[in-house]
């Protein structure tokens, strides 16, 4: 059999990860980090200049946290089903490519969204 259900591995690939980066992204939305917070929400540099920044950080990251993890729990779940047991580890690799991409772009357009819109002191443009 080529094609399989992996069930096991949904707990171990990029579903997970969808499902936190869904949950947390939810969160955000609902119960935005409060400015300074050093443990809670989208905190670079370039976000933590002004309350300004450090807010339309954390809603623009926060939307695409909800669509990455829709795509990253539809990854897993196809995934699961085309690897098969006996490919774990191109199973578990595929997964954490996907995930570490998700956040290497999320990080590149936030801070590009960041760069666009506000000048180098925080300021909005």
């Amino acid at each position: 059999m080529i094609f399989g259900f992996f069930p096991e591995g949904i707990l171990t690939s990029s579903f997970l990860a969808g499902i936190i980066f869904l949950l947390v992204g939810r969160m955000m939305n609902r119960y935005p980090p409060k400015w300074p917070n050093y443990f809670y929400g989208y905190r670079t540099m370039s976000s933590l200049k002004t309350k300004e920044t450090f807010d339309a950080a954390n809603a623009f990251s926060a939307a695409f946290m909800i669509k990455y993890g829709k795509g990253l729990i539809a990854f897993g779940i196809i995934s699961s089903i085309f690897f098969h047991e006996k490919y774990w580890w191109l199973f578990l690799s595929a997964g954490m490519g996907a995930l570490v991409g998700c956040v290497i772009i999320l990080v590149y357009k936030t801070e590009k969204y960041l760069a666009k819109n506000f000048d180098k002191e925080g300021k909005p443009i």
